[in-house]
């Protein structure tokens, strides 16, 4: 179990510059929007991949369970955890998330770094200190498969 667990944050620490590179990603696409032509009535999220959006209890272990079901039940093969209310790059696009109280977003990538489902959570709990670790100061964790 513990080599197990080493190996899973073995895994995550090798991630931690795709969080920049992913972080670089989502800004260049906040800032090709004009936030001029903002529509209220309209979904901020226009592409071609499923959203999907719940409630949880968001703590270290339910990320570790998470990961490894969308890993397991997904084409996965790389997925990115990001608090909503600290990634400013985010909150344009996903500003009708963030009004709604949803803490947390998880972007399913494929073998080809293309985002094809996107999940927002809204924590049930507070803010655990362990999540918050476990996110870093990017506030973002990246997972590869």
């Amino acid at each position: 179990m513990v080599m197990k667990s080493l190996l899973f944050f073995g895994s995550i620490v090798l991630a931690a510059g795709a969080c920049y590179g992913l972080y670089k990603l989502f800004d260049e696409l906040s800032c090709e929007e004009n936030e001029d032509d903002f529509d209220d009535n309209k979904d901020i999220i226009k592409a071609p991949y499923d959203e999907e959006s719940y409630g949880a209890a968001v703590t270290k272990e339910w990320i570790i369970n998470k990961s490894r079901e969308l890993f397991n039940n997904t084409k996965a093969k790389k997925i990115s955890i990001m608090d909503l209310n600290n990634i400013n790059s985010l909150k344009y696009k996903l500003n009708k998330y963030i009004n709604e109280g949803f803490d947390y977003a998880i972007v399913l990538m494929d073998e080809y770094d293309k985002i094809f489902r996107i999940e927002v959570v809204k924590n049930l709990l507070s803010t655990d200190e362990e999540v918050n670790q476990l996110l870093g100061e990017e506030h973002m964790l990246v997972i590869n498969a």
